[in-house]
């Protein structure tokens, strides 16, 4: 019974693996194309491309089992809700500075995103 789980959690940890790897190729095809559109319409579409593929580091990393991927670092949560809210043609009420929490900055704005496409 242990050598079966051993071998099925390979097989997950390399399905991960994968998985996270095969959007690369099309993510950096579409990254390509939207640096030709003027920069408010592709700036959005390309720090949404930048997101998945920090996302799939992250995969590919925990199946490699070398850490968490995506580094905690200090983030301004006004200027992330404002960035958020302006991607989604949102507007963004309160006018609130220093706020800034230690954080994953990838994951915390899937969270935050989540939430307002929830609210819409």
């Amino acid at each position: 019974m242990q050598a079966r789980i051993a071998r099925f959690d390979v097989e997950r940890m390399r399905t991960l693996a994968e998985v996270g790897h095969d959007p690369c190729t099309p993510t950096t095809g579409l990254r390509i194309r939207a640096e030709l559109w003027d920069e408010e319409d592709g700036a959005p579409f390309i720090r949404t491309l930048d997101d998945m593929a920090v996302l799939a580091d992250v995969l590919v990393s925990f199946a490699l089992q070398s850490g968490e991927g995506e580094e905690p670092q200090s983030i301004d949560v006004c200027e992330l809700l404002k960035r958020l809210c302006s991607d989604r043609s949102v507007k963004f009420g309160p006018k609130i500075g220093g706020l800034t929490v230690r954080g994953r900055p990838v994951a915390l704005g899937r969270a935050f995103g989540n939430l307002i496409d929830n609210a819409l």
